[in-house]
């Protein structure tokens, strides 16, 4: 009798006539659960799944378009050869194929439900990923991320606190849970601890490629620290890990490319996905243990959402995504390439009406500014010329009294500004405002 197994859990598939047995594995899981899905949906606008369809699926998409239909011909060409060609039916060798089989001889392990929720896991969608995160995880960020500054310090037991309280800290989420494990599980490793990972309570439980990416960084955690009495082992181990590591994703890249989609949806005018975006892209970087592209994502998500928060608390959210950009800086020496991150936090701290703090994030950032280029100095001299504008208002709403020695600075940013390339709209405009003796905007 014909029978198809598609296990999702194990990354197999099982084709059984008779006394004949082929276990398949890799991009051919995904094509058999593929077809037996859409067979069983009924409601397919097609019965047969498409070339450009399986384009889009598992390790698929690494290949050339024009392979795909070859490496299918190829396959049905093998099933064909040990009596097996009626397991795929086809409707063009390389352009489109269907399951040969009825629902009840295919049997799906562990469940149905968690074959499907694998395939859909398996789908090339760049945005695909970015609703697995929870909004609110601030305070899941700011433990993972000072945990990391404590590893690199070498603070251990300080990071292994962190971390539990970040596991506290996951909003339901098991993939901010794995990671969270994950830096624990390095932290462990620095005092010579190596729990199994699959015995953690969300490692274990993390689906998808990402979760066993997650869990082979976790194999890896303890393979590159071995006694040396078990070399051979750890050497054993990493071997098995690499040959896996070949057919999952690059967690370190899809965090960079998270974070650039994140950027590029800011300036394009869409606020919502960039917040997405960039919420992945943190989360993919602290399990990446990348702190420079992760200083990058903090400091790009905190800017992104000053630019739409509505109230003081999203303000305060913003800033402290900001201070956690800055935390890494100070305490690695990462960043200081850039004063962005004060500019920034210190025209949202104007937006809060705390001016001594803005004043001393504008110190900061001159210290860095004196290092850097005219955009960073223009940055710095707006800031400068905005608290201005703001203590005027405040001390003479109206017409402000130092007028010329606002325009003045603002004069001073503009002339950077232009010097380094940059558009100079809106300083244009605010030197209008101040002309006609508006209200700054940040005065509440």
């Amino acid at each position: 009798m014909r029978r198809l197994t598609i296990d999702t859990s194990e990354g197999t598939v099982t084709l059984r006539n008779g006394d004949t047995c082929r276990v398949l594995h890799g991009q051919w899981v995904v094509f058999y659960l593929a077809m037996a899905l859409r067979a069983r949906a009924g409601d397919a606008p097609s019965p047969f799944l498409a070339a450009q369809e399986l384009y889009l699926l598992g390790a698929w998409p690494s290949k050339k378009f024009e392979s795909v239909g070859k490496e299918v011909a190829r396959h049905l060409q093998d099933l064909a050869e040990e009596g097996m060609g009626e397991f795929v039916l086809h409707d063009g060798r390389t352009k489109r194929w269907r399951l040969g089989l009825p629902p009840q001889q295919v049997r799906f392990l562990p469940t149905l439900e968690r074959c499907e929720n694998w395939l859909r896991q398996q789908q090339l969608d760049p945005l695909g990923g970015i609703e697995k995160i929870p909004r609110p995880i601030l305070a899941w960020i700011s433990a993972t991320t000072r945990a990391l500054i404590r590893l690199e310090q070498g603070r251990i037991q300080e990071g292994l606190d962190l971390v539990r309280a970040a596991k506290a800290e996951n909003a339901g989420s098991v993939l901010l849970g794995a990671i969270a494990e994950l830096v624990e599980l390095r932290l462990c490793a620095k005092l010579g601890e190596y729990p199994d990972p699959d015995d953690w309570e969300y490692l274990s439980q993390c689906e998808g490629n990402i979760g066993k990416t997650l869990l082979i960084r976790a194999s890896l955690a303890q393979a590159l620290a071995p006694d040396f009495d078990t070399l051979g082992a750890a050497i054993e181990n990493l071997r098995k890990v690499t040959t896996r590591l070949q057919l999952l994703p690059d967690i370190n890249g899809l965090g960079n490319a998270y974070n650039a989609l994140g950027v590029l949806f800011r300036r394009n005018g869409q606020p919502d996905l960039a917040e997405k975006c960039l919420r992945y892209a943190i989360a993919l970087l602290i399990a990446s243990f990348d702190i420079p592209i992760l200083q990058a994502a903090l400091f790009n998500l905190g800017h992104a959402l000053s630019k739409v928060a509505v109230d003081d608390d999203e303000l305060r959210e913003a800033l402290r995504l900001i201070e956690l950009d800055r935390e890494i800086c100070y305490a690695l020496g990462l960043g200081k390439d850039s004063a962005q991150g004060e500019i920034v936090a210190g025209t949202i701290c104007l937006e809060l009406d705390d001016l001594p703090e803005a004043e001393r994030w504008l110190q900061e950032g001159r210290k860095i500014a004196e290092t850097l280029g005219d955009y960073n100095k223009a940055g710095v001299e707006l800031l400068h010329g905005r608290m201005l504008w703001v203590q005027s208002w405040n001390e003479c709403p109206g017409v402000p009294r130092e007028k010329e020695v606002i325009l003045a600075k603002y004069r001073e940013a503009l002339d950077l500004l232009s010097r380094a390339g940059f558009p100079s709209a809106d300083i244009e405009h605010e030197m209008t405002l101040i002309k006609k003796g508006e209200q700054p905007k940040w005065v509440k």
